[in-house]
């Protein structure tokens, strides 16, 4: 308790009226160093994770036992990276080689150049088929919304990167500053290359990215799962849009993992309307700027990871167009690729060093203190009639949270199954190659699940060394990490109210997740399905109506731009109800609290407060938060 008084005491601003700007007043004093995207209470614990796992990654004695364990592997990937002396002239050479893997023999193609394998491709679709469907016809495989037993093939449009949808639609001048990243791109890897083709090439590029996107739906258009959800039969898809060969294109995928698709098989589609524009528009694309984009892609997905010319390329378009350094430091840059493909080797490593029991049931108590609360504000309500009251009763006493991490991941067996696609490593296979195999494992995995049984035991939620907390309303379950629970988040020593006002509106800003404007839509079993009597959800419509003209009319003066009140809502809504949440479950404690030492002249209810500001102190800079209000449900600018 003493170090959280002097954390409070070190960042506060006595001196400041409270009433006038509660934010400054707690915030004050935090520093923000410019060479990070982002600093706050989120990059603290960040930093402290990654240090964890470093001493984990750099220390731990490695079995000699074959074949490797999950964890030997994610260690031995980490080494590989941090110890990788090839020139890069070598990893260059095995960044090609890796997209001969993906059907890419050579990149860039020219508009006089026939493809060399087939001598040319006769239409787009020969392009997709050989490089693959996810980069123009985005697919995963999930549980189906609207049943809980399978999973099932869910198509949906594509998504945008570097450049968001909105600047590709409306042609801003960060277009400009893409198409000379590409045309650098181009010359590292293909440095015979004229300039005037490499730059034609680059704005072929853009244009056909900035065609796609203004066939694509804005996130705001797209927040009502209900609307969007179309399940359709291969069968009567092919007749609707017989343009597209669905059945070639799916078995070419599945064909990885030994499973054939019929036209029987029932695929969602989550963006229905893109796929009638593609019919259309897809043919009229030159296949070597199909083929040329999808490679670009590919690129950017793996090249900045294993090639540093082509990081520090990247790294100079990010300065420019956000403001920012991204990571630079070596193990750091190593931690967060091995992180990435192997978030749940990583994350056993973590709990097997930092995990506290003790805290996991502290934190349950929380989540049943939570619930209880918002049961309480739902039997109050005014507004909503009995029988909706009694299945929002009855969804949330159903849902559940994952606190800390999935318990599965402590079933060596069951963890060592999710990376079996990725051989043991040894120093013979470069990093690039291990990186690479590690990341066709997850897409492996991701396949191999069609057709079969969900099991809500086997969804793992976010990695435990993510510091982030999710609602996922196909399970009505709540998961939040492992990272999370520190400081400033989270201490075992820390008085109720503390704990309450930091962590606790989080995990009540996740409960409130069921029940915003999307979460609503499912029921107490995760099924997309409508429960709300028809007064009650008109009268609900009309207050999340109030929360979008509210934060809509708001004014971000660092970047002259309001935030987007449709975007936001569900995050506006989970921030608003998540704090109300916690507030009760603080005023249900009914005790004597204890002071902190040093600041006795505190209450408790004033200390739930800050202790809720300060786990959220941030700062970003312009371009970042430029471009989170144009694309980011997120609303905390103003909450």
């Amino acid at each position: 308790c003493r170090d959280k008084a002097n954390f409070i005491l070190d960042s506060i601003n006595e001196y400041l009226d409270p009433c006038d700007d509660f934010y400054r007043y707690v915030c004050y004093k935090w520093q923000y160093p410019r060479h990070f995207h982002r600093m706050g209470g989120t990059l603290l614990v960040m930093n402290n994770v990654k240090a964890v796992l470093r001493d984990i990654l750099e220390n731990n004695v490695i079995p000699s036992t074959m074949p490797q364990s999950a964890t030997t592997k994610a260690i031995l990937l980490y080494r590989a990276c941090v110890d990788d002396d090839s020139s890069e002239d070598n990893i260059l050479e095995h960044l090609k080689m890796l997209l001969k893997k993906e059907g890419m023999t050579r990149w860039p193609l020219l508009k006089y150049m026939n493809y060399e394998r087939n001598n040319v491709f006769r239409n787009v679709y020969d392009v997709i088929l050989e490089t693959g469907m996810r980069h123009i016809f985005p697919f995963v495989v999930q549980k189906d919304m609207r049943g809980t037993s399978k999973y099932r093939i869910y198509m949906n449009q594509i998504e945008f990167q570097l450049v968001g949808r909105k600047e590709f639609v409306e042609k801003t001048g960060i277009l400009d500053s893409y198409a000379e990243f590409i045309v650098e791109v181009i010359y590292l890897l293909n440095k015979a290359i004229s300039r005037g083709d490499a730059y034609e090439i680059a704005y072929n590029i853009v244009k056909l990215e900035s065609e796609l996107a203004k066939r694509t739906k804005p996130p705001e258009a797209r927040r009502s799962p209900r609307h969007i959800y179309n399940k359709i039969k291969i069968g009567r898809l092919s007749q609707h849009y017989p343009q597209i060969p669905w059945l070639k294109l799916l078995n070419n995928e599945f064909k990885r993992v030994n499973k054939s698709i019929t036209k029987f098989e029932s695929i969602i589609f989550m963006a229905l309307e893109y796929y009638s524009e593609m019919q259309v528009f897809l043919p009229t694309v030159s296949t070597n700027t199909l083929y040329n984009f999808i490679t670009w892609r590919t690129l950017l997905k793996y090249g900045p990871t294993v090639s540093t010319e082509f990081h520090d390329l990247k790294r100079d378009f990010v300065i420019s167009t956000l403001g920012y350094k991204p990571e630079t430091i070596l193990w750091r840059k190593c931690l967060d690729s091995v992180s990435e493909v192997m978030p749940y080797a990583i994350g056993r490593l973590y709990i097997d060093r930092k995990f506290s029991n003790r805290s996991a049931h502290l934190v349950n108590k929380l989540f049943s203190a939570l619930k209880s609360a918002l049961a309480d504000i739902i039997r109050k309500s005014d507004w909503m009639d009995s029988i909706t009251k009694e299945k929002a009763l009855n969804k949330l006493k159903e849902m559940s949270a994952v606190l800390g991490y999935a318990p599965l991941l402590r079933d060596d067996d069951f963890l060592n199954r999710l990376y079996d696609f990725i051989p043991d490593v040894s120093e013979e296979i470069p990093f690039t190659e291990l990186y690479y195999l590690a990341s066709k494992n997850n897409e492996l995995k991701s396949l191999i699940k069609l057709k079969l049984r969900f099991d809500k035991a086997k969804v793992l939620g976010p990695g435990p060394t993510t510091v982030s907390a999710a609602y996922q309303a196909a399970n009505n379950q709540i998961f939040l990490s492992a990272a999370m629970l520190q400081p400033p988040f989270f201490h075992e020593e820390w008085p109720a109210y503390l704990n309450l006002g930091a962590i606790g509106i989080t995990i009540g800003h996740e409960i409130m997740h069921g029940f915003d404007d999307k979460g609503r839509q499912f029921n107490g079993d995760g099924r997309l399905q409508e429960w709300w009597e028809k007064e009650t959800l008109y009268t609900f419509q009309a207050k999340y109506k109030c929360f979008i003209e509210q934060y809509g009319n708001k004014y971000v003066p660092e970047v002259n731009m309001n935030v987007n009140g449709n975007l936001t809502l569900g995050e506006n809504m989970a921030d608003n109800m998540g704090l109300l949440i916690a507030y009760k479950a603080f005023e249900n404690l009914h005790g004597a609290y204890e002071r902190l030492p040093g600041l006795q002249r505190m209450t408790a209810e004033k200390l739930f407060f800050i202790s809720q500001v300060m786990a959220r102190c941030v700062w970003k800079p312009k371009g970042v938060i430029r471009k989170e209000l144009q694309f980011d449900t997120n609303g905390r600018y103003l909450n």
